[in-house]
């Protein structure tokens, strides 16, 4: 039932309490040494979350697409250069798990349309 209360905090644009929900699920590669681990795990899931796991994709790639802009948009607004400093490593972390994201998807080879990958490779090329 996580991922129930996962796409309702989607639903409600609560993106960094999603966010944490889906990383505890352990669903989602959190670092590139997992990658293989984690391709395999989906390959066990049960096929009706391995169908629609591209709603799972696009929603958490939304949560850190919006966690990044709005962090991006905050940046500068009379921030010590120590909060600055924090701020853009937090956008270094969000880019590098896009990027984990869209790696992963691919590897997947999600049952879903070929929109879903392009809108998930586009939100992760406008964290750039």
């Amino acid at each position: 039932m996580n991922l129930m209360v996962f796409f309702d905090r989607c639903r409600d644009q609560h993106w960094e309490d999603a966010w944490t929900l889906i990383d505890s699920l352990l669903l989602l590669p959190q670092a590139e040494v997992e990658m293989t681990r984690k391709v395999e795990a989906f390959h066990c899931l049960d096929n009706v979350l391995q169908h629609s796991f591209h709603h799972i994709a696009l929603a958490s790639m939304e949560c850190l697409y919006h966690q990044h802009s709005n962090l991006k948009s905050s940046l500068g607004r009379g921030q010590s250069a120590s909060a600055a400093g924090a701020t853009e490593q937090r956008l270094m972390e969000l880019r590098g798990r896009g990027r984990l994201l869209v790696t992963f998807v691919g590897l997947i080879q999600m049952r879903s349309s070929t929109d879903t990958n392009a809108r998930i490779a586009r939100m992760e090329a406008y964290m750039m």
